[in-house]
């Protein structure tokens, strides 16, 4: 049998280069089969607890009533009617904006 040449050079110029057959990859891939190997996840600690965080956060709601009713008294009494809060109010729409 003839050397396969890699390029111009033949293969035996370079031991480390084996000749692979498409036999020798499907006896390999059979092997490989036979053990067993599984894909596995492992997540760690802080990746779960993450996950559980994330599951806790979808299942809330998108509007916090409590905040809502809150601010409602405050218009219904007209705390937010004195020139401190319409000061503060206006500063921090200006900041927006700029």
């Amino acid at each position: 049998m003839e050397p396969k040449k890699v390029g111009e050079m033949p293969s035996s110029a370079h031991p480390e280069i084996k000749e692979i057959t498409r036999d020798k990859i499907k006896k390999h891939l059979s092997k490989l089969s036979r053990e067993g190997l599984k894909d596995e996840v492992d997540l760690s600690t802080e990746a779960k607890k993450i996950s559980e965080y994330v599951e806790i956060i979808k299942r809330m709601p998108d509007i916090r009533k409590d905040k809502i009713r809150e601010v409602e008294k405050k218009l219904a009494s007209r705390e937010y009617d004195s020139k401190q809060v319409l000061e503060e109010t206006l500063r921090k729409i200006i900041e927006e904006i700029l």
